[in-house]
Formats: C-alpha cells, sequence, structure tokens
C-alpha cells in the first residue's frame, strides 16, 4: 500500500482493523490475515513488524494460530492536543 494523501484513511482504516482483530485474537494465520484484506503475507509481517516498533506487546499463538496482545490494551489514533502554554 503506498502512502499519498489520498489513502491515509484506508491505511487508517486498514490497522485499526488488524487491532481489532488482534485484540479480539481473531487473526488467523498471516497467511489467512492476508487473504482477509487481499494483501500479501510479506505486507502482514511488516505490519505486524511496524506495529511492534511502535510497542505495541504482540505475539503469535502458533496453538491458537493468532496474532494477540500480550497486554491489556488497544491501539488508539489521533491528534490529542495539548493544554495551551504546553513545551
Amino acid at each position: 500500500m503506498t502512502i499519498n494523501p489520498e489513502n491515509l484513511d484506508a491505511i487508517a482504516a486498514f490497522i485499526s482493523r488488524v487491532d481489532d482483530l488482534i485484540y479480539r485474537k481473531a487473526t488467523g494465520t498471516p497467511s489467512e490475515l492476508a487473504e482477509m484484506f487481499d494483501t500479501s503475507e510479506r505486507s502482514i509481517y511488516r505490519l505486524i513488524q511496524a506495529l511492534k516498533c511502535l510497542n505495541l506487546p504482540i505475539a503469535y499463538c502458533k496453538q491458537q494460530k493468532t496474532y494477540y496482545y500480550t497486554r491489556p490494551g488497544r491501539l488508539r489514533m489521533g491528534f490529542n492536543p495539548e493544554e495551551e502554554g504546553g513545551l
């Protein structure tokens, strides 16, 4: 997926949907997840690695065949303005 202003909403929605599946422990295998989003397995591996670089505690369970969060929490995207007078 190429990043440009026209598809930022689609990228955010994609990441949000993957986050929801990880949260619910319902991703399936990387291959199944790629098929679900009509993308490559390599793209899924890259996304998971990028999320891990953002310190999301993601692991994969071979028995349940799903990604999951190792600690409670969710990914939140957005901008939170600071109080005036910051910096």
